[in-house]
């Protein structure tokens, strides 16, 4: 089953034609990595599916669901989380305060849930009263993970979560990345190839705003003619 869909989609940013007729399908309960080089547009598709950058024309359905329309604040509500490239992490809250901002009106943080997160990013225990502008980055990028776990969401949606990120941390990631799939789905956007086909299910290549090549990623490790092709790996 695919839990998310993206059909003929084109962006426009401004003046620029970024997304020219994305199609991909996610299925649930994997982990799908989105790659290609720089200015390929993977970020681009990641805020338009999230109603940052409103598709110019497609649909993008959600569960069968047609979000195309929607507004940015509706989208997460239907149970899809962001973790941005620039993870955000709210420099003069503690990390208890920025996990509670994320959760969502109406509801309030499970005990389940916190006892979760924490079993994914056991270093969190004690950062809880750390102020956001006194974290590493790489404990800034565990916050940003945790924030989009606290609502039980179905759909995760990660960017380039290794970046600027020290070689302990990018395992550290790795492993909870990997536990996490088994409980939600996740779109992974990574530039760090072995990263990312260590823990990914299927792949999408993307290059001048389309998806170009899709696949399992036991193919794409052991085919270096495509990795050489659209990824100059």
């Amino acid at each position: 089953m695919n839990i998310l869909e993206m059909d003929d989609v084109h962006t426009h940013v401004m003046a620029f034609h970024i997304l020219e007729g994305v199609n991909l399908a996610v299925r649930q309960g994997r982990l799908s990595i989105l790659l290609g080089r720089n200015g390929a547009g993977k970020t681009t598709t990641m805020k338009t599916i999230m109603g940052l950058h409103p598709c110019t024309s497609g649909k993008i359905l959600f569960k069968g669901v047609p979000i195309q329309d929607m507004h940015d604040f509706q989208i997460p509500r239907l149970g899809i989380s962001l973790v941005p490239e620039e993870r955000h992490v709210f420099s003069s809250l503690t990390v208890d305060e920025n996990l509670r901002l994320a959760v969502r009106k109406g509801k309030r943080v499970r005990q389940d849930r916190m006892e979760y997160i924490l079993d994914i990013f056991p270093p969190m225990k004690r950062l809880f009263k750390k102020k956001g502008k006194d974290l590493s980055g790489g404990e800034k990028q565990m916050v940003a993970v945790a924030r989009a776990l606290v609502n039980g969401d179905e759909l995760l949606i990660v960017d380039e979560p290794t970046k600027g990120l020290a070689p302990i941390m990018v395992e550290s990631l790795r492993v909870a990345l990997a536990r996490i799939k088994k409980s939600a789905t996740i779109l992974l956007v990574e530039q760090n190839f072995d990263f990312s086909t260590s823990i990914g299910d299927d792949y999408f290549i993307m290059e001048n705003g389309k998806i170009v090549r899709t696949g399992n990623v036991d193919e794409l490790r052991s085919n270096n003619a495509i990795q050489a092709k659209y990824l100059g790996v």
